[in-house]
């Protein structure tokens, strides 16, 4: 019974429904893993049937898996292996995946808000216009990962590796960016509106066309960056504009 939470007032210990489906996820390497390869369709009913049961797959190996459209909002990844799957449209909102590998993942469209993915490896992911907002990205590495048009706001950002990252239109209002590296990186026509950007290093950067309202900065590597055209709204008018993040 400790791999699952109960959410509502049920005699667990007496009933039989409840026993036999609490069986079928008790245990990432047997049941409860078998029950998500039987298919999408198949985890997702069951979830829907059973919303006071959450599942643990931590340390499971899901690589490759085709888990598009699958319900693991508030599911237990911490260490799982999910390298090259296929999360397109997943619900993965409230999530621990922390630690979990998802390098060389899809998880365009997929909604990851208030999920843990401090010390997750998204390496060379595709996050396209994913939903990061809340989301914690301590230790994380999104080297080189898609992260257009992605959502970040609200996010916490802390020693981050965004290593040559794709964050085009990326919306990173009131993101926390500190301690980070996101040399190389293209953040072109990104949202950073009251974002904050700490002892951070934006060497080779490119933040042409981003929007900087009232964005806070502070100790940052700004050598070598392309810093023109930044947007700033005085009097609601987006078209003022200042070519220096620090002037901003």
């Amino acid at each position: 019974m400790e791999n699952y939470i109960v959410k509502s007032k049920i005699d667990i210990k007496n009933n039989p429904t409840i026993i036999a489906i609490a069986t079928r996820f008790k245990g990432a390497a047997n049941q409860q893993l078998d029950l998500l390869n039987s298919g999408v369709e198949t985890w997702n009913q069951t979830r829907k049937e059973h919303p006071q049961l959450q599942p643990n797959l931590r340390n499971a190996n899901l690589r490759g898996a085709n888990l598009s459209q699958a319900n693991l909002s508030g599911v237990d990844l911490a260490s799982t292996n999910l390298r090259g799957a296929n999360l397109t449209s997943a619900n993965l909102s409230g999530a621990d995946l922390s630690g979990a590998n998802l390098s060389g993942a899809d998880l365009r469209w997929a909604d990851l808000s208030g999920a843990n993915l401090s010390g997750a490896n998204l390496c060379n992911a595709v996050l396209c216009q994913a939903n990061f907002s809340e989301v914690k990205f301590t230790s994380a590495n999104l080297r080189k990962a898609n992260l257009s048009g992605a959502n970040l706001s609200d996010a916490q950002l802390s020693e981050v590796n965004l290593r040559g990252a794709d964050l085009r239109w990326a919306n990173l209002r009131r993101a926390v960016v500190s301690v980070s590296d996101l040399s190389k990186a293209d953040l072109r026509w990104a949202n950073l509106n009251e974002a904050q950007m700490i002892r951070t290093n934006l060497e080779k950067a490119n933040f042409e066309g981003c929007t900087v309202d009232r964005i806070f900065t502070s100790e940052l590597n700004l050598k070598g960056v392309k810093q023109l055209n930044l947007a700033i709204a005085v009097l609601d008018n987006p078209t003022v504009t200042v070519d220096n993040l620090e002037v901003a």
